[in-house]
């Protein structure tokens, strides 16, 4: 007997636990990169602190301050391979109809200005994923998925390659919005599967003793109106074999497995911790950044009661600029004790703090292929938080580590949209042998004269030849673009 559908904002929890892991270490990245980290935060500062010092430091009225966080600044930084759309090459010119930089297909679903984000996502997560969909109304859908929703497989002689893809989505069914599993299968080329799955739960009673167990109801037919696998799966290539209308992105090349998720880990719990001592020193400064009076044999007036039931304080509130008045503590005995004020050195030294944080940070980044150089503090002060700002030297080394990866990854993509592109508008387009070129930093005019006049002198000295030339200058470009648009140079050279 079914109990319920699974509904809410959680998704069903998957069985495996190594799944379970990556899914909770892929959400919290996902959450540092889109600023939705605030409840981490607060968690590791109650680790740290404990509740009764984080409730003093107002740790759940607003005092935290996320303005620090290295491993968003490192992802975004390092994220330099789409600042322009990339140039798209095919030998056959029946595929502009998709790669036309003005009005082919991918440039009209606003692929590439979504890349900036996505590669930082990528970077960030280890993995993410995009789906890709292509209609005769809509055209080409792109649409990323974080790898915390996906479970999936690759095949034994490819491990780095899913062959199946299980992607946990909401959807509308019989009137409610529950989870389900969007099935994609090729492991059986013969009979791929596409199902749509609603995990539930089911009671079952057995000699008077009732259990629970989860189980997956098939209800592909109701909401895409018939089945979708075996002969019927719709995502295959001209020649009939089937795909996944899927792309997975990773930020590291290792070819032998399908998640590297814990990669990285030590920047993102560096990058919690760091945000964890920036706000203490945000509450150092607000309350311990002058002088520390004390009193004996005397009450300060004015004090009240803060906290909770379960840590209850007695605070006033205190200012450099404020006048503190005190009564005798013993004020009703016949022969009171003399009060005594007097203070202490600053309570907190500001300067060690913002030192050892900006040890914390730059570690943080370094670690992480930052060099040293492009880590500042913002005008020298905390309030500003931290900067983290690569020269274009630094870009351009950043592209050229993530160039070769990504680059196989974006003509697999160009390859599925093709195939998907065909097969909705019943087009004959090439479903492989596309070339994506990520166009570089430019250069400053002092470096690219330098470049050029280094080049020049190599040519005239016969140490390089005129397309090794055009290929150092343009990086990403294969050798028949360049000797095509060397071509076409040449060409405008007779004309004129």
């Amino acid at each position: 007997m079914i109990l319920d559908f699974y509904t809410g904002d959680n998704p069903p929890i998957p069985a495996d636990p190594q799944t379970r892991a990556r899914w909770k270490e892929t959400a919290l990245r996902a959450r540092l990169l889109e600023g939705e980290w605030g409840p981490d935060l607060l968690e590791r500062y109650l680790q740290h602190m404990g509740l009764e010092r984080a409730d003093a430091h107002g740790a759940y009225t607003g005092g935290l301050d996320k303005s620090c966080n290295p491993f968003k600044a490192i992802c975004t930084e390092l994220s330099q391979l789409y600042h322009e759309p990339p140039d798209v090459f095919h030998v056959e010119s029946s595929a502009d109809v998709l790669i036309n930089s003005d009005t082919g297909a991918l440039a009209r679903s606003m692929l590439w200005p979504m890349m900036e984000w996505f590669q930082s996502m990528v970077l960030g997560c280890r993995e993410y994923l995009i789906r890709v969909d292509a209609s005769r109304d809509d055209g080409l859908i792109f649409r990323p998925v974080s790898p915390a929703f996906i479970d999936g497989a690759s095949h034994p002689d490819k491990p780095h390659e899913p062959i199946r893809i299980d992607e946990y989505r909401q959807r509308a069914y019989r009137g409610q919005v529950i989870w389900t599993i969007d099935r994609y299968d090729i492991t059986d080329p013969e009979n791929p599967i596409y199902q749509i799955l609603a995990p539930h739960v089911v009671q079952l009673e057995n000699a008077g003793i009732t259990k629970q167990r989860r189980a997956e109801l098939d209800i592909t037919a109701d909401i895409l109106d018939a089945p979708q696998s075996g002969a019927d799966y719709p995502y295959r290539k001209a020649d009939g074999a089937p795909i996944l209308p899927w792309v997975l992105y990773h930020a590291k090349v290792t070819l032998d497995r399908l998640w590297l998720w814990a990669d990285g880990l030590e920047t993102v719990d560096g990058s919690i911790n760091s945000a964890v001592i920036h706000s203490f020193i945000m509450h150092a400064i607000r309350t311990s950044s002058w002088p520390q009076k004390y009193g004996i044999n005397v009450i300060p007036v004015g004090a009240s009661t803060a906290g909770t039931e379960d840590t209850p304080r007695r605070t006033i509130t205190a200012d450099p600029a404020s006048v503190l008045l005190f009564k005798p503590a013993n004020s009703g005995m016949e022969s009171p004790m003399q009060g005594v004020l007097g203070q202490w050195n600053t309570g907190a030294d500001i300067q060690a703090m913002i030192a050892a944080l900006d040890n914390m940070v730059n570690r943080i980044a370094t670690d992480s292929g930052i060099p040293a150089n492009d880590v500042a503090r913002q005008k020298g002060t905390a309030r500003s938080g931290y900067a983290i700002s690569l020269s274009n030297a630094s870009k351009r080394v950043a592209q050229d580590r993530h160039r070769i990866g990504f680059k196989a990854h974006d003509e697999r993509l160009c390859a599925v949209a093709a195939t998907l592109w065909n097969r909705a508008h019943g087009t004959a387009l090439p479903e492989d042998g596309y070339s994506v070129a990520h166009k570089p930093i430019p250069l400053s005019p002092q470096e690219l004269a330098e470049r050029r006049k280094n080049l020049i002198e190599l040519m005239a000295n016969g140490l390089i030849s005129r397309l090794d030339a055009y290929l150092e200058l343009h990086p990403g470009f294969t050798q028949p673009q360049a000797e095509a648009d060397l071509m076409a140079i040449d060409r405008e050279r007779m004309i004129r």
